[in-house]
This record gives C-alpha cells, sequence and structure tokens, in this order.
C-alpha cells in the first residue's frame, strides 16, 4: 500500500488500499530556452544550464516588501 512507481516516463502510478490509480504526469512549461530536451527515460524537458534567457533569471531575484493588506 502506498507504493509509488512510474511504469512509463510519462506516468505515475500509487497503490490506495489494493486499487492501482495512475495519473500523466503534466510538465512544467519551460520559457525562454531554445534547446530544450527531454533526457532519455524521461518525461518532461530541462533547459540545459546555462541557456535560460536574462529575462527569467531577472524574475527569479529577491522578493520585496509585501503590501497592505485590503479592507
Amino acid at each position: 500500500d502506498r507504493d509509488v512507481w512510474k511504469p512509463v516516463p510519462c506516468q505515475i502510478c500509487v497503490c490506495d488500499n489494493g486499487n492501482v490509480l495512475c495519473d500523466d504526469v503534466i510538465c512544467d512549461e519551460i520559457k525562454n530556452c531554445p534547446s530544450a530536451r527531454v533526457p532519455a527515460g524521461e518525461c518532461c524537458p530541462v533547459c540545459p544550464e546555462g541557456e535560460v534567457s536574462p529575462t527569467d533569471q531577472e524574475t527569479t531575484g529577491v522578493e520585496g516588501p509585501k503590501g497592505d493588506t485590503g479592507p
């Protein structure tokens, strides 16, 4: 019970009280990476290190102060 496995790269399954439940893997969108590739045996594409554009790097900076709460 609660065993988790991947029968194929884009599917994940779990045993729940003797029942097998499987779902398709949902990949995150990779923006600004022209050479994203799916590694062998994997499902989702990855961007090689150093190939993400500066616009993506700029948006992952330090979080600013929280704003005022609403009424």
